[in-house]
């Protein structure tokens, strides 16, 4: 797919993939996870039969989307070529070491102790009643 640049800025990057849908199936089911999409498949389809089978094993890899390989046309001058393969590779597998670093990095990595010293810190900047008291605040009793 020929895709132009206006201004300097990509423009219609996805016209290859949503010609590519258009020439599928009417009926077209989303596909099973992991299996290539319609509109992938398509513009695969139109590359070279080199270019087709290393896409369709670095998909078999990383299993990439539409919109990745999409974006990394609109980075890469819009034209996949047979010397993008290596590039695109190398990115796709950047991105995912970035996912699984991601993935390995705890989302709550505190532990009960730590907090347990966070809430004893909080209970330490509080207002101390005095002072509560001469800013007319109410002070509540502690709970036992």
């Amino acid at each position: 797919a020929n895709l132009s640049r206006v201004g300097g800025r990509p423009q219609g990057c996805d016209s290859a993939f949503r010609s590519a849908e258009m020439a599928g199936s009417t009926t077209a089911a989303a596909p099973a996870s992991g299996a290539m999409s319609a509109g992938l498949r398509g513009f695969i389809d139109e590359l070279p039969e080199a270019c087709r089978r290393e896409l369709a094993q670095m998909h078999d890899r990383f299993k990439y989307t539409e919109d990745q390989l999409e974006a990394f046309m609109c980075n890469h001058g819009n034209k996949f070529t047979q010397e993008l393969l290596p590039a695109f590779e190398k990115h796709l597998d950047e991105e995912q070491k970035k996912l699984l670093a991601s993935a390995a990095t705890p989302m709550n990595s505190g532990s009960g102790a730590s907090k347990a010293a966070k809430a004893a810190k909080r209970k330490s900047l509080a207002v101390p009643s005095a002072l509560g008291a001469a800013l007319g605040l109410s002070v509540a009793p502690a709970a036992a």
